[in-house]
């Protein structure tokens, strides 16, 4: 593989992978092209890409989920040793013998909650795909990945994302949607096991479903990716360890999914302030009827 077939490779992941429209797909698409396939270190390598840009242009909202999550729980075990007349063991907890304010009544504690619920949010989102995925995922891979199939799944993946703007009541933010559509939410990307269907098309599509604004839907969707990509990524490790080789094409397709996954990020934000995701629908449309006639 070529130094510039690696660069298209790499950015076409860091892309794709944001976007509502397949990376799986369009990776295929253009190693097609190239007239080979990459092994298993550049598919790692990319994830791993994507999962860095992700954790970098969210930092702030990382940040503030530890740290809120950490305040809550100690708030939330001072509040009840000191409700339960735990003065004893209270005293013995240096952690606790210090606090001297009721933090269990002020905004700090809610702010500090909010974190929380995020945080437990993305992971009960995360449980499904994994679960599904343990059981299913290499029989789908065999027998779905072609390119009639992932035409097939990019044009319902389309459709459906585009049924789910237009029926969207788009009243829900982050922090106030409940546990029931967060469940629903993460059932939504267990379609992204279908190769074509796309990560966060499924989840922009599954919140829209359950009413999520169309920004939070995005954010949602981007940030569940961290805990995904990550953990596909370590699945990986075994067989990348196999196969890996150091070569410049390698850390070139690393750099360049880091710095595609970051610009896709920043322009989806943008774009989705102003228009629907009609445009990615258009596009799937377009890519899965192509997918389809060449696999003919």
């Amino acid at each position: 593989m070529s130094i510039w077939e690696a660069i298209i490779l790499g950015l076409i992941q860091g892309i794709t992978e944001i976007l509502p429209v397949s990376s799986t797909a369009h990776i295929i698409l253009f190693t097609q092209l190239f007239g080979e396939k990459p092994d298993i270190s550049f598919n790692v390598i990319m994830n791993f890409g994507s999962w860095i840009a992700i954790m970098i242009y969210f930092y702030d909202i990382w940040l503030d989920l530890v740290v809120g999550t950490l305040n809550f729980v100690k708030i939330t075990i001072y509040t009840w040793l000191k409700e339960n007349n735990k003065s004893k063991l209270k005293n013995k907890l240096p952690r606790f013998s210090r606090m001297t304010v009721d933090y269990g009544k002020n905004e700090f504690y809610y702010n500090s909650k909010k974190q929380f619920i995020l945080g437990f949010n993305l992971i009960l989102a995360t449980i499904p795909v994994l679960v599904i995925a343990f059981f299913i995922k290499d029989f789908l891979n065999k027998n779905l990945e072609n390119n009639f199939m992932i035409g097939v799944s990019l044009i319902l993946g389309g459709g459906l994302l585009y049924i789910a703007e237009i029926i969207s009541k788009q009243k829900y933010n982050i922090e106030n949607i409940g546990f029931g559509k967060i469940i629903l939410i993460g059932f939504g990307q267990v379609m992204s096991l279908i190769p074509g269907f796309s990560r966060s098309g499924s989840t922009i599509m599954a919140s829209l479903f359950v009413g999520l604004k169309r920004k939070d839907a995005a954010t949602f969707a981007f940030l569940l990716g961290a805990p995904v990509i990550l953990i596909a990524t370590i699945v990986e490790i075994p067989s990348f360890i196999n196969d890996y080789q150091m070569s410049l094409e390698v850390i070139l397709s690393f750099m360049f999914s880091i710095i595609g996954t970051l610009v896709s990020i920043h322009i989806l934000y943008k774009f989705i302030q102003k228009q629907s995701f009609l445009v990615f629908v258009i596009y799937r449309f377009i890519l899965g009827v192509f997918l389809i006639i060449n696999s003919i």
